[in-house]
C-alpha cells in the first residue's frame, strides 16, 4: 500500500535462506507497487529469484533480466519509469542445488570488487540506477568514479547492512535503504 502506484526497488535479503517454504511466504511481494524490481542478496536463492519472476517481479542479474526459467535472457539495462536500471545479483546468493547452504563471505574480496567494476564501466553514462546488495562490492567503483565523476548522474541502491544510509560524491549518490 505504501508504494501506491510507484515502483518498488528491493536490494536483496527478502528471505533468510531462499527456501521454497520461505519463498511461498514472500511471493506476494512481487505484487508491491506498479513494478517490483529485485536483485538477490546473500540470504536469497536462485530458486526464490526465479519464483519472484513467475509472480511478476523484475529480477535483475549482472547478465541481464531473468526470465521465468531463471535464465538471464533479457537486457542488462531496463527502462523502468523513465529510468535506465541495471542490477548485479549477489555473488554469495544461496543455491538450490547446494541445499540453500550459506555461501556468504564477510567481506567480498578484491577480485569480486574488480568483477563488479569491470561489469559497471561499460554501463556508465547509459544507466541511471544500479542495484547491488553488498555495499562493499561497489567500493572500488566509487573510488574510480570519485577520480572521474560521471557526466550523467548515477545512483546506487544497496542494502545488506540493515542500516539506512545516504552518501554522495560528485555525480554519484549511494542510497542504502537499510
Amino acid at each position: 500500500r505504501l508504494a501506491d502506484d510507484s515502483p518498488v526497488f528491493f536490494t536483496g535479503d527478502l528471505t533468510d535462506r531462499g527456501s521454497p517454504f520461505e519463498t511461498r511466504l514472500v511471493q506476494r511481494a512481487a505484487q508491491a507497487g506498479s513494478k517490483f524490481i529485485f536483485v538477490s542478496g546473500n540470504h536469497d536463492s536462485d530458486f526464490s529469484s526465479r519464483e519472484l519472476v513467475r509472480e511478476g517481479a523484475i529480477v535483475l542479474t549482472r547478465d541481464g533480466r531473468m526470465d521465468r526459467d531463471g535464465n538471464p535472457t533479457g537486457p542488462v539495462i531496463n527502462k523502468i519509469e523513465n529510468l535506465h536500471v541495471a542490477g548485479y545479483d549477489d555473488p554469495y546468493e544461496r543455491r538450490m542445488d547446494e541445499s540453500y547452504a550459506d555461501r556468504y563471505q564477510p567481506v567480498p574480496d578484491p577480485l569480486e570488487q574488480e568483477k563488479f567494476l569491470g561489469w559497471l564501466q561499460p554501463l556508465i553514462g547509459k544507466v541511471d540506477v544500479v542495484m547491488v546488495h553488498e555495499p562493499v562490492l561497489i567500493e572500488a567503483a566509487l573510488q574510480v568514479l570519485s577520480d572521474a565523476p560521471p557526466s550523467r548522474p548515477l545512483v546506487f541502491l544497496v542494502g545488506h547492512t540493515h542500516k539506512p544510509d545516504l552518501q554522495q560524491q560528485p555525480g554519484v549518490t549511494v542510497i542504502n535503504g537499510g
